[in-house]
């Protein structure tokens, strides 16, 4: 059984291929990359049930890092959103964030608008009011549209809650009521198709919808017991923040992390129930006073 390793440089087309069918003693290809970014694809003949690891990198660079991406399946099912895709209109309320890291570097993550003063992330990726010193939020940042329209975040709006796994941020200027996010209450079902709309890895707006499903209704989140779903929608950093939604368009979950399954047989992502989540930010006035302005399906 033959596996190839390609190596796809960020900003020309070439790309470097080794032929794994006789590798050496140790699962090593050394490779020389002359690109500021690149990635790493491994391809088989057959499924293969194993993990692929990158366990170093020796750069020039101290600022190089390696970006594992979350896919649920054999490859990568996110598309580019386009105008042309029928569930273009769902893109609005989605928007990158650029932030600085605790230590200092900067990276970003996905938000999604719940009024049109107010987004939400996940704690992992903000947590500390520090971190919004150079925080720019880009909306309508997608691949057909030349100019975003930018926001900065304020504040940390209420409490962040690293149990589950959110931030709200209050914007300095409001966003146009189109932005607003349609948030659902209903509970999901095993196997209902879902789409997740997400800014992974710097990137313009990407979506995904094949093989993107709920896996298991009631999951255990970072702390609190049925708190998440499982759901099997491609993802990868920076992907952190974004909002799942059902067929029509409405937020049932804020996407979080990913994991194993017990037997190491199929990767899952998950994500904050909204109806969990709605209910512990109704439990500050700050955040009460926020959801006046939410748009809530029951």
């Amino acid at each position: 059984m033959g596996q190839t390793v390609d190596v796809a440089l960020a900003h020309d087309t070439s790309v470097v291929d080794h032929n794994c069918s006789n590798p050496p003693k140790l699962p090593f290809v050394p490779l020389k990359v002359f690109d500021r970014t690149f990635s790493i694809e491994v391809e088989s003949q057959t499924r293969i049930n194993g993990k692929f690891c990158v366990d170093r990198i020796n750069v020039d660079s101290p600022q190089a890092a390696v970006s594992p991406k979350a896919l649920t399946s054999d490859k990568d099912r996110r598309i580019p959103l386009l105008p042309e895709n029928t569930l273009y209109p769902f893109r609005r309320p989605v928007a990158i964030v650029y932030f600085q890291e605790t230590d200092g570097t900067e990276t970003n993550c996905t938000v999604f608008a719940i009024t049109a003063r107010a987004v939400v992330t996940n704690n992992h990726c903000i947590s500390d009011q520090t971190q919004l010193r150079n925080a720019r939020i880009l909306f309508a940042y997608e691949f057909d549209m030349q100019t975003p329209i930018e926001r900065r975040a304020l504040s940390i709006a209420v409490p962040t809650n690293e149990r589950l796994d959110y931030t709200i941020l209050e914007l300095d200027t409001s966003v146009p009521a189109e932005f607003v996010a349609h948030l659902s209450l209903n509970q999901v079902a095993a196997n209902q198709p879902l789409v997740l709309i997400q800014h992974p890895e710097n990137s313009r707006k990407m979506i995904v919808t094949q093989g993107c499903s709920v896996k298991r209704v009631d999951s255990p989140g970072t702390a609190i017991k049925k708190s998440d779903f499982d759901h099997l929608c491609d993802s990868s950093g920076g992907s952190s923040g974004s909002p799942v939604m059902d067929l029509k368009g409405r937020v049932v979950g804020l996407h979080h992390l990913g994991r194993y399954a017990d037997d190491n047989k199929y990767y899952y992502n998950m994500a904050v129930k909204m109806n969990v989540l709605l209910s512990d930010i109704a439990t500050t006035p700050k955040g009460r006073e926020i959801l006046k302005d939410a748009i809530i399906d029951r």
